[in-house]
């Protein structure tokens, strides 16, 4: 499911924990990657369950995007 404010995903993919992956060991990491993986599976499953309109879209694109930029990724 999509992140909550504490960054846990209802799955437990721990966002703060994967940003600090991604920052630290970067996309060629087997753990980061699959990791990555889990989050954007739950977050495409949460746009699913809001019936997948623009909004529901929108607000997913917005978390991958704050994922990265936080990351450190332009």
């Amino acid at each position: 499911m999509a992140p909550n404010e504490s960054g846990e995903s209802r799955e437990g993919v721990d966002r703060v924990l994967l940003v600090s992956l991604l920052k630290e060991k970067g996309l060629e990491d087997p753990e980061a990657v699959t990791m990555l993986d889990e989050w954007a599976q739950a977050l495409q499953e949460q746009i699913d369950l809001e019936g997948g309109d623009v909004a529901a879209r929108v607000n997913g694109e917005l978390a991958r995007t704050r994922l990265y930029f936080e990351a450190g990724y332009p």
